[in-house]
């Protein structure tokens, strides 16, 4: 039996060689990394070894897709999943998962036709063990049971950090240092990385802290009122909130939307027209002060600073894809005219006791 792998760090000529060899049998193993992914296809491939765990549904099915074609005399695909045990807090995606089967069973079928599951679920629940775990010339010296708990059911049921921020007055930095000081306690921590960990709440937890902290409980009913105090207080390091603000509703439509690209046009007038009057743009390590900055630096800015006070509070919200910024539609539902002339008065004595 003879063995290729192939990676980003050998040439194409031979990287092509290799697959078709594969194609063609000569090879009987092929090993690849983060290649492959996707437009390549191998109907002849019949066993898969999944080694890479990964949290995306759309990656793991793209890597099993690998070898789901059928052909001449393919009578099944058999695959070695070795993701579950990759980390036993966030369980990436598995073929359990994939089909939403909880419960792992030693030998147990998967897939396969109807009455071969029938008769499989009946010999389990006989208490019968299997004598070959699998019908394949494989050798198994040795298996355990494991945990396929997926965190993801219980978060279901829970509040994120970020929607826990949304739902209180308080804002996401005072939330995350509550948590490094343990003065809130998660009821649910996912680690997903050496250096970061996912923190999750019971939904009782919203009024258990605006009580114990004095923060106010955020509605659809008390939203707006929020919002509009929030733009009368403004509190502010730089002056990026209140521009965001005006700049925001001048270019907002009747849906409460306004595209990210033209709010950051005027954004950047703003500062811009101060440069013009001589007067400073802003604090020496902003874009506006140091110039040579583009259209999507003006862009990042915005997202990266002002809109996400915003965001974090629920009162916005971003979508990429679209690339439009929306107010919340409970907001938007009963903001007329009178709101958006007090809002834009908000700003404006902003940004004069800014600049003073």
């Amino acid at each position: 039996m003879k063995a290729e792998a192939i990676s980003g760090s050998i040439t194409k000529f031979k990287r092509d060689n290799i697959l078709n060899d594969y194609a063609d049998k000569k090879i009987q193993v092929l090993c690849a990394c983060d290649l492959l992914n996707e437009g390549w296809d191998s109907p002849i491939t019949e066993v898969l070894f999944m080694a890479r765990p990964t949290m995306s549904k759309t990656i793991y099915m793209q890597q099993l897709g690998r070898g789901m074609r059928t052909h001449q005399g393919k009578d099944f695909l058999m695959v070695f999943d070795f993701v579950d045990n990759a980390n036993m807090f966030n369980c990436p995606y598995s073929i359990h998962r994939l089909l939403n089967i909880g419960q792992y069973v030693p030998g147990g079928l998967v897939l396969g036709k109807k009455h071969d599951i029938e008769w499989d679920n009946d010999m389990f629940r006989k208490g019968d063990k299997p004598t070959v775990l699998i019908d394949y010339p494989i050798h198994v010296m040795d298996y355990e049971v494991i945990d396929i708990f997926d965190w993801q059911d219980k978060a279901n049921q829970m509040y994120s950090q970020m929607e826990l921020t949304r739902r209180v007055s308080a804002q996401e930095e005072t939330i995350s240092r509550y948590i490094k000081e343990n003065k809130i306690v998660p009821d649910m921590n996912v680690p997903i990385s050496e250096h970061k960990i996912l923190h999750y709440f019971h939904k009782k937890r919203v009024k258990e802290y605006c009580q114990k902290f004095g923060w106010t409980e955020i509605t659809s009913g008390n939203r707006k009122q929020l919002f509009l105090d929030f733009c009368k207080e403004m509190q502010m390091s730089y002056s990026y909130k209140p521009v965001f603000i005006m700049s925001f509703l001048s270019c907002m439509n009747e849906r409460g939307e306004a595209v990210l690209s033209e709010v950051a046009e005027a954004f950047a007038w703003y500062y811009e027209d101060r440069v013009k009057q001589g007067l400073p743009a802003e604090k020496r390590n902003c874009i506006f002060t140091k110039g040579g900055y583009t259209a999507k630096d003006i862009e990042r800015l915005i997202l990266s600073m002002p809109f996400k006070r915003f965001e974090g509070m629920g009162y916005m919200r971003h979508s990429k894809y679209l690339g439009i910024i929306q107010i919340d539609k409970s907001i938007m539902k009963t903001l007329d005219d009178n709101d958006i002339s007090d809002i834009l008065t908000y700003c404006t004595n902003a940004l004069d006791r800014y600049w003073k």
